[in-house]
């Protein structure tokens, strides 16, 4: 990925939604991406009746073209780039991945409630879903994540396997957008004091892929990964967290626990997800 050159924002209109519009605005600007705001109406699952459901379809759409306008209307800095706006009848979870590569997006910023009980919980089914479902990097921006400028990300990894460059591309490319130090971060469950020769391969090609940015390396432990994240965030703030579950490991786990079992990672700041594949 040379470039970022689409950004897609699925938006209902609410508190958190536009607060990752902004983020995405910030972004599109740094870059020169095109901005794509998506609403998807549907009527109520419970709906049987097909002429109510063509009736509450029409209503629904008005509904949402007189909130878009009024979206414009309060954030004027919108017009800044002009962003292209889709508004269908349909199911959102079921649309993105044609619309993604239709429109070829790069990125996919979605808002969350911003919580403390677990990833899952944070992010809301439907963003957890999407993350599930599509191959694009997909950046969940708390409600009440900061605007200020990204100067740290924190990439937390096993380091096996490695994704390709071609998968890390998106982290790398945020981290020239906003001029940030990657800090790579593994977290042992148990005490090693040192990385086996995979994880050392591992690393090494993270730095090769690194080397157009500013990136450091760290190794800590602790028996749960996520606690040992927080431990590591409350020493060192940063502005963003990249991950990338994959399947049947400690990260994958992450997205997986039950929402009542307290995760300890608040997300207060962006979270870049992408996948292996």
């Amino acid at each position: 990925m040379d470039s970022l050159r689409n950004i897609l924002v699925p938006t209902d209109f609410s508190a958190c939604s536009k607060q990752a519009i902004r983020f995405a605005l910030q972004i599109a600007r740094l870059s020169g991406a095109r901005l794509i705001l998506y609403h998807a109406v549907h009527p109520p699952v419970s709906t049987s009746v097909s002429i109510m459901i063509n009736k509450l379809i029409r209503q629904m759409r008005l509904d949402a073209e007189r909130d878009l306008k009024q979206l414009l209307l309060n954030m004027p800095e919108l017009q800044q780039v002009a962003p292209q706006i889709i508004l269908e009848a349909g199911f959102m979870e079921d649309r993105l991945p044609e619309l993604i590569a239709q429109h070829e997006v790069d990125l996919v910023v979605m808002g969350t409630r911003g919580a403390s009980k677990g990833i899952a919980s944070v992010l809301g089914s439907n963003t957890t879903r999407v993350i599930e479902q599509v191959t694009c990097p997909v950046l969940a921006v708390p409600e009440k994540a900061s605007l200020a400028p990204i100067r740290r990300i924190l990439f937390a990894t096993d380091y096996e396997p490695v994704p390709s460059e071609k998968v890390i591309a998106p982290l790398v490319k945020l981290a020239q957008i906003f001029d940030a130090e990657i800090t790579v971060l593994k977290v042992d469950e148990e005490e090693r004091g040192a990385l086996t020769m995979t994880e050392t391969l591992g690393k090494v090609r993270l730095q090769l892929y690194f080397d157009r940015v500013r990136s450091s390396y760290h190794l800590t432990t602790h028996e749960d990964v996520a606690e040992g994240i927080e431990d590591y965030i409350r020493m060192y703030p940063i502005e963003m967290l990249a991950m990338m579950p994959r399947r049947h490991t400690v990260f994958e786990r992450l997205f997986k626990e039950s929402h009542t079992r307290r995760m300890a990672l608040h997300t207060n700041y962006p979270l870049l997800t992408f996948r292996a594949s």
